[in-house]
């Protein structure tokens, strides 16, 4: 079976069991056998369009696709990759209040983990791309990330996404 890996990668660099050039046309590449053990396929791009990532599966040929940090602040990805496998036009995007909602339900998972100060800060680089979907990204972006309580990071999402 060979799947597509989408990744991404911080100024251009691959991965280290990543041994060819990748670019971003689907390519093979081979792997070091520890890291991966049949050839794999990979783009160097995080495909966040259902649509787009069915296409790129069917015109490679692959079994699969992996889907990492694309769903990272978009976790509607995988409704709408059920969607177009089906058959079926991928959903329209979230709302404002469904994306808050997840928003909520994310930060209270990571305090679970961490306490609330903490989890603020650990938060942060999860808001971003959430904030992808919003219509004011910017000044949303620079809203929540101003926040350092869990009251102002509640405050600031009911402010932009639920009170709009």
């Amino acid at each position: 079976a060979i799947f597509l890996c989408l990744f991404e990668t911080a100024a251009g660099n691959r991965p280290p069991f990543i041994s060819a050039s990748i670019s971003w046309g689907i390519s093979s590449c081979s792997a070091k056998p520890r890291a991966l053990s049949a050839q794999a396929r990979a783009v160097d791009r995080v495909l966040f369009e259902p649509q787009t990532t069915i296409e790129r599966l069917k015109a490679a040929k692959l079994d699969g696709v992996l889907i990492a940090r694309g769903a990272v602040g978009n976790p509607w990805i995988y409704t709408g990759l059920h969607a177009v496998l089906k058959g079926e036009p991928a959903p329209p995007p979230p709302g404002l209040a469904e994306q808050a909602a997840v928003m909520r339900k994310h930060f209270e998972m990571v305090c679970r983990l961490y306490a609330p100060i903490k989890a603020v800060w650990y938060f942060r680089k999860f808001l971003t791309r959430y904030c992808r979907l919003h219509p004011q990204r910017k000044q949303v972006q620079k809203s929540l990330l101003a926040a350092s309580s869990e009251a102002e990071l509640f405050a600031t999402i009911d402010k932009w996404y639920i009170n709009q």
